[in-house]
């Protein structure tokens, strides 16, 4: 039950607003929708690793949700932390669209 509820707050916490704040810079940089679902896609994926890095480091995970909700943390590189793939992926489309 404490799980659940870690898992439900690190989602809300980190995990929502990285893929809102890269859907919303992709879309700034008009890339196309399917470029938008592949970084999403990527994100989902990454969200497992997340989850257990959260919770095999409650440190990294307390200090990691709360410094993206406080604005200290771009979500992107909480993420970038973990799935570094995604990062990639997501810098990629945003420098051959002239936006990184």
């Amino acid at each position: 039950m404490i799980q659940d509820f870690l898992f439900a707050l690190f989602m809300m916490l980190v995990v929502d607003p990285a893929k809102a704040e890269v859907a919303s810079a992709l879309a700034a940089a008009r890339v196309p929708a399917a470029a938008i679902g592949e970084v999403t896609a990527c994100l989902d994926g990454a969200v497992p690793d997340l989850v257990d890095r959260a919770f095999a480091d409650p440190w990294w995970g307390v200090s990691t949700a709360v410094s993206v909700a406080t604005g200290l943390t771009d979500p992107r590189d909480a993420v970038a932390d973990v799935a570094p793939a995604c990062a990639a992926a997501l810098d990629g489309i945003l420098t051959a669209t002239g936006e990184a």
